[in-house]
């Protein structure tokens, strides 16, 4: 029953809420965002069907924080996820408007002038805001590759109610927005091409599937695992990396974006571990709009 109440929801009320600008669009988030989700058997768009209890027991461990101030991140991250359904809805019938009105404006005049500048790595992370972020500066006349999973190769009857968005999503974006698909195993060929172009890639490294595979970083305290990618294709290219992450402190708030400069010389471990304090200091001022403490356990090195 959750379940199809959670698909009707998003498809349905996300949509019509869609027609709203932000903030007012946002605002029954706040009532609404966190329901139909069993917790117990939620797996959002991962394999863990116990991804919300186990966001709970890692952030009591990680912070640390009482079960009670867990669960209530926890409740306010659903509330995000929401909020990142109903975004996509806005790249998808190309509201630009809404999606500029979705951060704050000093923020996105100065991520804008940065990257008109020079072009980047841009590295960011898994929160609510990453495709919006991406679709901001298409609009802002930024040109980018984004990296990212094709959720559309998911066989529909496979796919949980978060992908069902994106996988009706992606197919009309590619058409205005170069996406490039990590399953193709060419993401860092294709990436360094973009860069020796003039062209700027985003990226999101926070992502399970790199134990002993890429390099242990010190995150909240812990050492995790992370993919290499993003500084092995600024080396290469002799590219600025610059960490963009959009965090708001609640549902309703349009995104700030943590903006800073990444010192990219050294080793892959040593920039990326600079990159991974960025995040954490951005993501330490909303723990609830990132999505990695669901997989927290599938990074933290053991």
């Amino acid at each position: 029953m959750s379940l199809s109440m959670l698909k009707f929801y998003f498809k349905y009320f996300l949509k019509f809420l869609a027609v709203f600008p932000p903030p007012l669009a946002y605002f029954p988030l706040r009532h609404t965002g966190h329901l139909f989700r069993n917790r117990d058997d939620y797996p959002s768009g991962l394999l863990n069907r116990q991804a919300l209890r186990s966001a709970s027991t890692s952030l009591q461990a990680v912070l640390p924080s009482s079960t009670g101030t867990a669960n209530e991140i926890v409740t306010d991250y659903l509330r995000f996820e929401s909020r990142f359904v109903l975004e996509n809805f806005w790249i998808k019938n190309q509201q630009g408007e809404n999606i500029r009105r979705a951060f704050g404006s000093v923020d996105v005049k100065r991520l804008t002038a940065i990257l008109r500048k020079k072009n980047a790595v841009v590295v960011t992370a898994h929160t609510s805001g990453l495709y919006s972020l991406v679709e901001l500066l298409r609009i802002q006349g930024i040109e980018t590759g984004f990296v990212l999973m094709n959720t559309a190769r998911k066989p529909i009857e496979k796919a949980e109610p978060i992908q069902l968005g994106v996988i009706d999503l992606l197919p009309e974006w590619e058409k205005r927005q170069r996406l490039i698909y990590v399953e193709d195993n060419r993401t860092v060929d294709v990436c360094r091409d973009l860069l020796n172009r003039g062209i700027s890639v985003v990226i999101a490294p926070d992502v399970p599937g790199y134990v002993n595979r890429g390099v242990a970083v010190p995150f909240f305290g812990k050492e995790i695992w992370t993919a290499v990618g993003a500084a092995k294709m600024a080396k290469d290219t002799n590219s600025p990396v610059i960490v963009a992450v959009p965090v708001a402190g609640h549902c309703c708030q349009p995104y700030k974006i943590f903006i800073q400069e990444i010192d990219a010389g050294g080793n892959p471990c040593q920039v990326m571990s600079r990159i991974y304090a960025a995040f954490e200091e951005a993501i330490r001022s909303a723990l609830s709009c990132w999505s990695g403490w669901l997989f927290w356990q599938d990074i933290e090195k053991r």
